[in-house]
């Protein structure tokens, strides 16, 4: 290897390391770790180059530095840059000189890209004392920190990441119980700065056994270096509820018999009970009579309901403590009202003579639609005269009077007329 061959092979090693200088404000943060020793000759006497040699590092196109004459050099340190080192261009130009005259001048330009987690190192060969053992070790990583879950404990949590537009490979997360080895994180996780998670994404149906139990999570990046570990604990999700919801309306205008119908997705656990909140047209209200239904343990009906607009707040307990609370959107319905059965008697008329039965009376209905008719107890079918209007015929006098009810096919009656 000729002198000038090894100034040149110098000259690369050296620009790795004026990398070390550089320090700028931009959304990234780096960390670049160099250590090494460097001994040249490249100033002294004997004429391998003199003070007009210069070399020019440039770092994503800013320029980083403009030096002639490089000195030795020890290295051994830590910097910090704010972005993504992604070109390095280095132009150096140097003189051979001998007895004093320039014999050769040459232009070298170097080009390197760089990754986030790029390492580098070299040395050299002893040639006539002018190079001594000459090293350089050069690595660059992303500074990446994992905040801390700001909710402690609850069925899922927000994990979150510096998100300083690192590539995505950079997030390779891992999860460990205190318990097992470090694992990575199911592929749906994996790339993301930040995101939310449960104990149903990492053990399946196999969660409740980690209910109540320290999760540390981290990442790997650069293949061996890992980020702060953040820990959590978790606790169980409520059950979530499953489209449709089923329910009947109110059967009469005058009664609270709607019905509500929800069912889960999972059974409760052992030691778990629900804790409903029914809120009628935005106002809490006492919450109604339900029952399970055996079979699947996942049914629950409600019955009693009134007339209304409804959204149901619900959170389970593992015995007496909290586990969690469903979240928006609420479930909601509406229990319809019934159409009111209301009629009017009109037209009255008596019998034509003193125990004769041809007596009748006209039965006008305002609302609903009616099915029976009872004269004082006993059914009967009227004459149907138009619409929603019937007579009852064959009366004979009565002292009294009579009572009619009307009733719908639902069986509700006109509460204010019983005549």
């Amino acid at each position: 290897m000729t002198k000038i061959k090894m100034i040149k092979r110098m000259k690369q090693i050296i620009t790795f390391f004026l990398l070390c200088i550089t320090m700028n404000s931009y959304s990234q943060k780096y960390k670049l770790t160099y250590f090494g020793n460097i001994h040249t000759n490249f100033c002294d006497s004997e004429g391998y180059t003199n003070g007009s040699s210069f070399s020019i590092l440039t770092l994503n196109d800013d320029l980083i530095l403009q030096a002639t004459c490089l000195k030795p050099q020890t290295v051994d340190r830590v910097k910090i840059i704010y972005y993504k080192p992604k070109t390095v261009t280095s132009i150096m130009e140097y003189k051979y000189y001998l007895g004093g005259y320039e014999t050769e001048r040459e232009t070298e330009i170097i080009n390197l890209n760089l990754n986030h987690c790029d390492s580098w190192s070299g040395g050299f060969v002893s040639i006539n004392n002018s190079l001594s053992g000459s090293s350089l070790n050069f690595t660059i990583e992303p500074i990446i920190n994992i905040v801390p879950p700001s909710v402690d404990p609850s069925c899922s949590v927000l994990i979150s990441s510096d998100d300083s537009g690192f590539e995505s490979d950079i997030y390779n997360w891992e999860f460990q119980t205190l318990t097992d080895e470090w694992k990575p994180l199911p592929n749906s996780f994996q790339g993301k700065p930040n995101f939310e998670i449960a104990l149903t994404d990492l053990f399946g149906a196999n969660a409740y056994q980690f209910f109540n139990k320290t999760i540390n999570f981290r990442i790997r990046y650069c293949q061996t270096k890992f980020t702060n570990i953040v820990s959590f604990t978790f606790i169980p999700c409520s059950p979530n509820v499953v489209a449709p919801i089923e329910k009947e309306n109110i059967s009469c205008a005058y009664k609270n018999d709607g019905i509500l119908s929800l069912t889960f997705d999972r059974e409760l656990i052992e030691n778990e009970s629900f804790a409903f909140s029914f809120f009628k047209n935005n106002a809490l209200i006492p919450t109604p009579l339900y029952s399970v239904d055996a079979a699947t343990n996942k049914k629950y009906t409600f019955s009693g309901l009134a007339a209304g607009n409804y959204y149901i707040k619900y959170q389970t307990f593992i015995g007496s403590q909290l586990a969690s609370v469903n979240k928006e959107p609420y479930p909601s319905f509406t229990v319809k009202p019934a159409t009111p059965l209301t009629f009017e008697i009109q037209n009255p008329k008596n019998p034509s003579c003193f125990g004769a039965e041809d007596g009748s009376v006209e039965i006008k209905i305002n609302n609903g639609i009616p099915k029976f008719f009872e004269v004082d107890g006993d059914s009967v079918i009227p004459e149907e005269l138009g619409p929603n209007l019937y007579r009852i015929k064959n009366l004979k006098a009565k002292p009294d009077g009579y009572k009619i009810k009307v009733t719908d096919a639902n069986n509700c009656i006109d509460t204010n007329k019983y005549d």
